[in-house]
């Protein structure tokens, strides 16, 4: 997360006028012309399609949401499957016979403003606790495990280290105004501020250094999925860090699995007689999208037959796709399967943000026991994180290769019949994990377990089961991170339309501190689908109700135009927007958002 300022770059185009006369064209920053008081605008949705790009949760969410507002509705997804990075797997026979996740799993926060919570309590989809926030665990049920011996840290000096870890959080947000007062204009990330904090004004033992060590990898390489070398350190004052704004509670999951909440979207509210399923075209890869003021039209390879592309014409497009696709699709170097062409193309300001953003490539591994022998070494604890050590706040990638780090009991849930742990794969730029074999990854994983629990303590696995995010070509990567030049221009540049017929959702899109979250990815989904029903082509004939928003949600939302007409999001009433405490980065009307593209937010 970052900011050195990027240029902002306007657009006027000369053109010939009837009479002969060089006259301007009104441009908006985003490389489109400004229609707002034109009468050439796309067939209303109840009309035409809208086309979503991509069967996530986001696709999802706006799809659902706009159908049951009244628009017509179809979605395309390049695999044979819903959920996206979203992927619940359940084989046909054991040991894998139940839901697992290999893909997005946790609800970070409980509280009603996680939208995930919220529809899993209205639809009384189970939910099971894991723990405290997903990268430290709850200090009842974490063993913070010591590196050179193998051996737990004492409560005394994991409940100390804590403490530290604040000073060094509040120790970095002093070097930052430092830094900012002497009108620095070199960005200076998380790491150098943390080497000139642990040499220069913390004095700590070898356990604390190697515990605040793990606390920076858990929070940052680990749980954001990107090297703390690549943050920069004037993204620490922004809200809660880092544009990150947290929901208070402990993490959750699903124990029959995240397809659940897809299945739901997909088939609407049972108790709802008028709902209808939703069109999911799988096995559809889209690879050129076409825009203008009047609407959209797609083209689309059909079930793995790439010698004939189909078309489609819709109102607008939605594109859901993962910001790695978005990557390949504007490096042409990288194109890949997934890649998509936009005619015309994206503007500077949005090819600019996907360039400047990074990604996790983060992974999970599944290990199945016949026993929960963990269970009799360390009882109520299930989540264990080993402080490998840094040198000069580098992680010794020594170590990584050699055995597991982190690892998580995910069996505490079920019905005693089946145990497994999930252990975390982390990774920066190119993810090396990925390349190994299945045996090779099993092997690094009970390393690390034996090393901990002991050789004759663990027994021969059952199954072992992992999915390589990275080298999915629809997805290129686990979800969203930052980079050394992002700034807080691209949170919007990100999800600004490129014209009336082209919008964008996707974890990646959420600029309300919910960015590589579920419940991130859904509000975006939601909040699309509200912009394009309030858009004037559509105000009039669909419904500016939802049943899908969450209006305990942290999304400053889309409201209606000022037209005497009212949505279903009062913003004014609520309490926990992100708005309410950064207005100035989060504007609250509408006519403001419409102006996104035209202002400057730093």
């Amino acid at each position: 997360m970052l900011f050195p300022p990027l240029m902002q770059i306007g657009v006027a185009i000369l053109v010939l006028s009837k009479s002969g006369d060089c006259s301007k064209v009104k441009k908006n920053k985003r490389n489109y012309e400004d229609t707002t008081n034109q009468n050439i605008v796309p067939k209303s949705c109840k009309e035409k399609d809208i086309l979503v790009i991509g069967a996530g949760l986001s696709g999802m969410a706006a799809a659902r949401d706009l159908q049951d507002r009244g628009c017509k509705v179809k979605v395309y997804e390049a695999r044979g499957q819903t959920g996206g990075r979203s992927r619940t797997e359940k084989d046909n026979l054991p040991p894998w016979d139940f839901p697992h996740d290999l893909g997005g799993t946790f609800q970070h926060g409980s509280s009603q403003a996680n939208s995930i919570t919220w529809l899993a309590d209205r639809f009384d989809i189970k939910r099971a606790y894991v723990g405290g926030d997903s990268a430290y665990g709850e200090r009842n049920s974490t063993v913070w495990i010591r590196n050179s011996d193998g051996k737990p840290y004492s409560r005394g000096i994991v409940d100390e280290s804590f403490d530290l870890h604040d000073e060094w959080w509040k120790l970095n947000t002093k070097y930052l105004r430092q830094i900012r007062k002497k009108k620095l204009k070199i960005q200076k990330s998380l790491k150098d501020s943390s080497e000139y904090i642990f040499n220069t004004v913390m004095s700590l033992s070898r356990d604390q250094q190697a515990l605040q060590d793990a606390h920076i990898t858990s929070n940052f390489d680990n749980d954001f999925g990107v090297e703390h070398s690549l943050w920069p350190l004037d993204g620490i004052d922004k809200r809660d860090g880092w544009w990150w704004k947290p929901i208070s509670g402990p993490d959750y999951y699903l124990p029959d699995g995240m397809s659940q909440v897809i299945d739901l979207l997909e088939d609407g509210d049972s108790s709802n007689e008028k709902t209808k399923s939703l069109q999911v075209n799988l096995n559809h890869v889209v690879k050129k999208i076409e825009h203008s003021k009047k609407g959209c039209t797609i083209y689309f390879y059909n079930n793995g037959d790439s010698k004939k592309l189909f078309k489609k014409k819709g109102s607008a497009c939605i594109v859901t796709v993962p910001l790695g696709v978005l990557i390949e699709s504007v490096e042409s170097k990288t194109a890949g399967a997934g890649s998509i062409e936009f005619e015309p193309k994206l503007s500077i300001e949005k090819q600019l943000a996907i360039r400047n953003r990074n990604l996790s490539h983060y992974s999970f591994m599944l290990l199945q026991f016949p026993e929960p022998f963990w269970k009799d070494i360390d009882p109520g604890k299930n989540f264990w994180i080993r402080a490998i050590p840094r040198k000069n706040c580098v992680r010794d990638p020594g170590h990584v290769f050699k055995e597991s780090e982190v690892w998580r009991d995910m069996s505490h849930s079920r019905n005693g019949k089946t145990h497994y742990i999930l252990e975390s794969l982390f990774g920066g730029d190119r993810y090396w994990a990925q390349d190994l074999s299945d045996k090779e990854m099993e092997e690094l994983f009970l390393r690390g377990l034996k090393k901990y629990f002991g050789k004759k303590k663990v027994p021969k696995p059952i199954s072992f089961k992992t999915y390589r995010w990275t080298l999915d070509e629809f997805s290129r990567g686990s979800y969203s991170g930052m980079s050394i030049v992002s700034t807080d221009q691209e949170w919007y540049d990100l999800a600004t339309p490129e014209s009336n017929g082209l919008y964008f959702a996707g974890e990646h899109t959420n600029y309300d501190g919910r960015s590589a979250t579920l419940d991130g990815a859904y509000n975006t989904g939601i909040r699309e689908a509200e912009r394009i029903s309030t858009s004037k082509w559509n105000i009039d004939t669909v419904s500016q109700k939802s049943m899908w928003a969450n209006a305990n949600a942290f999304t400053s939302g889309w409201e209606v135009s000022s037209n005497g007409k009212s949505d279903s999001h009062n913003l004014e009433n609520r309490t926990n927007t992100v708005i309410e405490s950064d207005p100035i980065l989060y504007k609250q009307d509408r006519f403001t958002r419409l102006q996104l593209d035209k202002i400057d937010h730093r």
